[in-house]
């Protein structure tokens, strides 16, 4: 149904009885001043016209409706359809007696608050088709009488009410004011179009490897529930590239296909491809199925391009189910590196690994507390068969886990805990432990925390001192270690009962782990959060490396603080040091997000690790910031630098404008040599999106204002 049509259905509907088999059942009210009908049947309604129908509105001066002569609606004319999905204004509208041709002058359209059309007139025809003639169109607010950010000039402009579709004649883009494009045939989608077959936002880059290059991507709507993505990479330099996105959404999940191929540059040498698909679906019982597979054939030549940047692959495929008491999980993955390295050699990455697992909680009343089970399988499988460089594990784990909480005395909260697993392992290929090996093992912990309050005019104070005192046997039954290779402390596992992360290593012997938080919280809206601890052993079993903060005796203290400013500002804090304020490691995270201005900033710095794969120091700097300096404009700016190396690893700069019509994006980036690429490379990247012909509006932040 045509907007003119609706025009009439709105204006005539109250009348329905003299051309009822012209206009459906549509409830409709009608408020004017006077309302005349003729005995010849001629109605006229005059004076402050208002008529509701339908969810459509209608405000006008004068309505005439003739049988032979058709309709006529004197302005000015305003209507207003599905809660301003499309708004006309228009000085004068003429429909024929059987409402399916019309007339419109001097008019304008809105269509999804978003693009406005302004035509001399509007012609309708067929009940489908709405030409217009002289005509603006932008998605631009425009104020008075100035010149919109962008436009379009068209001698006629059609709109396919069925299709969906608007087709520009002699169609001219302006932006400023200034002619930059011109085309005889020009087709769009109307803004209520989600998905529609065409050209999607281009982006322009420049690089010193590949210099000018376009990226055009074209969208083809496959259906309503499947799409392809086709989208070029075209270089003045000669090297190309093509990359294929395909999607489908099924009733109960969707998949995604991506694939693409790109020439060697000026600083590769190989050309490059790869291919992945990846997918999830709901299965019966509540379970999930997800996968993900792919295929990278050199990753230096694609980086180049901007495609994929990994340096291993990864292909996995899972199904799993969580409950509030119950979780199951399955999984069977495999990965490769791109890069061999003395750090990814293959005794230290695995190319196949199965993962099985099974937990339930359970509530017992006669011994009360929590008792959790959890029962597991893994399977690690390297294709070598060379002694330890090709070792395969196998291990099945079973675990119980019970635990249970009372306070005492002045606020004082005890919680004892016990936990007894058992593991079996099939070990090949390893000159020292192979064969079948099978261990158990028992750990039992006692804690007590006395949590403090005090509260104030001025602040309100919690300190809460935690002792945690840990027993598990000094020996274990040597296994292979493959989940347990890299150990981290910090105020998250301070009162675990083992800081190794997987299950094939287990922290041994006696020990306390001690700690003190206080928290500040001020009325003014700031908030100060203090964390410390350290370890204390029997004995020293050698289990931890010097720079993990956990060796010897007595661990390294960790020191943690995190405050919240209350108007944006957030730090984060973590170090490492011994008794003799021997650093370990350190990190500093900060965040400001206040009217104008977003920033984020962090500090690392971590001792060389050979047993984490780490030869060297690390210390490194990252900053990025935003900043809205005037309206609609935005600067950003992205930093890397490795203190270590006294070099910028990357670095970055943008400039953006951005209004409820137009996001357009300048950026200029610096990367410097990595894993996958040797050579630095500079590139320049503009991307112009126009919004209104189906790309989502942006912040209503940014929407103009008149006046102002």
């Amino acid at each position: 149904m045509t907007w003119l049509r609706w025009i009439a259905i709105a204006a005539l509907t109250p009348f329905a009885a003299m051309a009822e088999e012209d206009l459906p059942d549509i409830p409709s009210t009608l408020i004017a001043d006077r309302i005349e009908i003729e005995d010849s049947g001629r109605i006229i309604a005059e004076g402050n016209i208002e008529v509701f129908a339908n969810g459509t509105r209608l405000q006008a001066q004068g309505v005439i409706f003739d049988e032979n002569d058709g309709l006529t609606i004197i302005g000015p004319i305003y209507i207003s359809e599905n809660d301003g999905a499309f708004e006309l204004i228009a000085d004068q509208a003429s429909l024929s007696a059987d409402l399916q041709r019309g007339i419109l002058t001097s008019a304008q359209l809105v269509l999804n608050q978003e693009l406005q059309v302004a035509a001399s007139e509007i012609h309708t025809l067929d009940g489908r088709y709405t030409q217009l003639y002289k005509t603006v169109a932008s998605s631009c607010r425009i104020c008075g009488t100035e010149t919109p950010f962008w436009q379009i000039r068209a001698k006629r402009i059609i709109h396919d009410d069925e299709e969906k579709q608007l087709y520009f004649e002699d169609a001219q883009l302006r932006i400023m004011g200034v002619p930059v494009f011109y085309s005889p045939r020009l087709r769009l989608p109307d803004p209520s179009v989600q998905r529609a077959t065409g050209f999607l936002t281009p982006t322009l880059r420049f690089s010193n490897t590949l210099d000018t290059m376009a990226v055009v991507p074209y969208f083809i709507a496959i259906g309503d529930h499947k799409d392809l993505t086709i989208t070029p990479y075209l270089s003045t330099s000669g090297n190309q590239a093509l990359t294929l996105r395909y999607r489908q959404a099924f009733r109960t999940g969707t998949i995604e296909a991506n694939a693409g191929a790109a020439m060697a540059t000026q600083t590769t040498n190989a050309d490059a491809s790869f291919a992945n698909i990846s997918g999830a679906f709901a299965l019966p019982q509540d379970f999930g199925l997800s996968f993900y597979f792919e295929e990278i054939s050199d990753n230096g030549t694609l980086v180049e391009y901007g495609l994929p940047n990994k340096t291993r692959t990864n292909n996995s495929i899972a199904i799993s189910r969580a409950r509030p008491t119950e979780i199951i999980s399955a999984d069977l993955s495999y990965g490769e590196p791109l890069q061999v390295t003395a750090t990814t050699t293959t005794d230290t990455v695995p190319s196949y690994i199965a993962d099985a697992e099974y937990k339930k909680r359970l509530y017992p009343g006669g011994l009360g507390g929590q008792l959790d089970l959890g029962f597991s399988a893994r399977s690690f499988y390297r294709p070598l068969t060379t002694p330890d460089d090709g070792r395969d594990v196998t291990r099945l784990s079973a675990m119980g886990e019970w635990s249970n909480t009372w306070a005492f005395g002045p606020g004082v909260v005890a919680t004892l805990k016990g936990r007894a697993t058992a593991d079996a392992y099939q070990v090949n290929d390893d000159s020292s432990l192979n064969g079948n090996i099978s261990r158990t093992d028992g750990i039992v912990g006692v804690e007590l925390r006395w949590p403090l309050a005090k509260t104030g005019r001025k602040a309100s104070h919690l300190i809460e001192p935690v002792m945690q005192l840990v027993w598990s046997p000094d020996t274990l039954t040597a296994v292979p270690n493959e989940d347990s290779l890299k150990v981290s402390f910090d105020e998250g596992n301070l009162f675990s009962f083992s800081r190794f992360p997987g299950t094939d290593a287990h922290e041994r012997g006696l020990r306390a782990n001690l700690g003190l938080g206080w928290t500040r919280y001020d009325p003014a809206g700031w908030s100060l959060n203090l964390t410390t601890g350290a370890v204390i052993r029997e004995k020293d079993l050698g289990q931890f490396t010097g720079t993990s903060g956990l060796s010897g005796l007595n661990s390294d203290w960790v020191v943690a603080a995190q405050y919240s400013s209350g108007f944006g500002l957030d730090l984060v804090s973590r170090t490492i040091f011994d008794d003799s304020f021997v650093f370990d490691s350190s990190e500093i995270r900060l965040a400001y997000d206040r009217n104008k201005l977003n920033l984020s900033s962090g500090y690392i710095w971590l001792e060389a690790n050979a047993s984490e794969s780490r030869p060297a120091d690390v210390s490194e700097w990252t900053m990025d910031a935003t900043y809205n300096f005037r309206r609609h404009w935005y600067a950003s700016w992205n930093w890397q630098y490795d203190i270590t190396s006294d070099r910028a690893n990357e670095a970055g700069i943008g400039l953006s404008y951005r209004t409820e019509c137009a996001d357009i994006d300048l950026s200029v980036a610096r990367k410097y040599s990595s894993a996958n690429v040797t050579t630095p490379t500079t590139s320049v990247q503009l991307t112009f999106n126009l919004v209104g012909f189906g790309a989502s509006n942006v912040d209503g932040a940014n929407r103009r204002q008149c006046g102002g």
